[in-house]
């Protein structure tokens, strides 16, 4: 949907965030750095068959002092004539290993959703895991192509990418110790602890995100 309206003429970016991308930690540094505010969008129930486009809070989005929009939605929610969309992508296996563990790590709640149960009653493996129609290729579910995005940062070189993220978008200086929040707290390194094989069936699952994501490396960090 393309809106043009005077009251985004502020924002810097669309931030189309897929879970377990780090996403979280750029939204907290920039929090930290700047005295506007990223406007989440919490209307989504991503993981439980929600649509991804959602409904859009026209009346939140008027305040003056957003610097712009973040959230778990299609990258064609929101497109805002001359506002660039940025992303953040991650490694797709391990991507998906984390968002294994994040969800067994919760406590099941009459208001959990049906990938949550499936995944703790079910016990299913990490391969099983991905499997799920609602996990399966998810950065592809979000972005579809590289070429709708200004600007893509990476988990495996979060250092450099929010150097150049600050830099591109006049953030200001980049806070000491840029810590990422939200990680998963059991990881190996950028690696996590399970099987080859187990790797390769998961990258075999979920090819198109494997795909996408060097297609995004060689397009913004040269190959």
């Amino acid at each position: 949907m393309v809106i043009n309206m005077r009251w985004y003429k502020n924002f810097k970016f669309i931030f189309v965030h897929v879970p377990r991308t780090s996403g979280t930690s750029v939204l907290h540094l920039i929090n930290r750095a700047t005295d506007g505010y990223i406007y989440q969008d919490k209307n989504m129930g991503v993981l439980d068959g929600t649509p991804l486009i959602g409904t859009i809070d026209y009346k939140h989005l008027s305040r003056k002092d957003f610097l712009g929009l973040s959230g778990h939605f299609h990258h064609t929610k929101y497109d805002f004539t001359g506002v660039p969309k940025i992303t953040w992508m991650r490694d797709p296996v391990d991507r998906v290993v984390s968002q294994w563990r994040i969800t067994r790590m919760k406590i099941l709640t009459p208001r959990s959703g049906e990938v949550h149960k499936k995944t703790l009653r079910e016990k299913l493996s990490p391969v099983d895991f991905s499997a799920l129609d609602e996990v399966t290729n998810l950065m592809t579910q979000y972005l579809e192509s590289v070429d709708n995005f200004d600007f893509i940062g990476f988990a495996e070189s979060w250092d450099e990418d929010i150097k150049l993220l600050f830099k591109k978008f006049d953030l200001g200086a980049v806070p000491p110790n840029p810590e990422k929040v939200n990680a998963t707290p059991i990881r190996r390194r950028f690696r996590y602890n399970i099987s080859d094989k187990e790797r390769e069936e998961i990258g075999r699952i979920n090819n198109l995100d494997c795909e996408l994501y060097k297609e995004a490396w060689n397009k913004f960090k040269g190959g």
